[in-house]
């Protein structure tokens, strides 16, 4: 049976430690780009396909060799339990859709590091060919790209303070006027 609800602390290490274990140059690298990557492919798809998404995760490589058959369970149970929360709260309470960010300590305080979030996002984007949006959204994307771009990362450093964190404020909100974009586009209904 299926557990339902968002991943608790030791999953999310756990989910970590095997993308650490068994990726490559080319896979998503923690929990952070994964759920950037699934946010993303939640957002432009209703579904995933499986012979879509482990590919994706693992850089279209090979999967990887197992240690086990129960360590493969697990790790794709928890993909699949947070792939599900995370279109819940995309599709029902997009109040309570929170991108899962990195953090760090930095001269004891800790900041938020949200370029593999963004990474994974735009990972997803371009796998689905969906970047061509209309004029309107296109800096909603760009909020994303920012930090998800690895050419993006001279500009990042030439950027106040101020200017950051106003940008990785409107992460979440660009996310979410995407999201209800390629819903309408995809289903013909209106989104709230």
């Amino acid at each position: 049976m299926m557990t339902q609800g968002p991943l608790n602390e030791d999953e999310i290490e756990w989910i970590d430690e095997v993308l650490a274990k068994y990726g490559t140059p080319d896979s998503v690298i923690d929990a952070a780009e994964l759920d950037g990557l699934l946010t993303a492919l939640l957002s432009v798809r209703d579904t995933l396909d499986p012979a879509e998404l482990w590919p994706a995760l693992w850089g279209g490589r090979e999967l990887p060799q197992w240690e086990n058959e129960a360590e493969k369970v697990r790790f794709e149970g928890l993909v699949y339990q947070h792939q599900s929360d995370i279109a819940e709260r995309l599709a029902f309470y997009p109040t309570q859709f929170e991108p899962l960010f990195g953090t760090d300590e930095v001269d004891n305080r800790e900041i938020v590091l949200v370029e593999e979030w963004c990474y994974g996002y735009m990972r997803g984007v371009m796998l689905t060919g969906s970047a061509e949006l209309p004029e309107n959204l296109r800096p909603a994307l760009a909020v994303i790209a920012l930090h998800g771009i690895e050419e993006n990362v001279a500009t990042i450093n030439q950027m106040s303070p101020a200017a950051f964190l106003d940008s990785i404020d409107q992460i979440k909100p660009s996310v979410l006027s995407l999201y209800h974009y390629w819903q309408h586009r995809n289903t013909g209904k209106v989104l709230h």
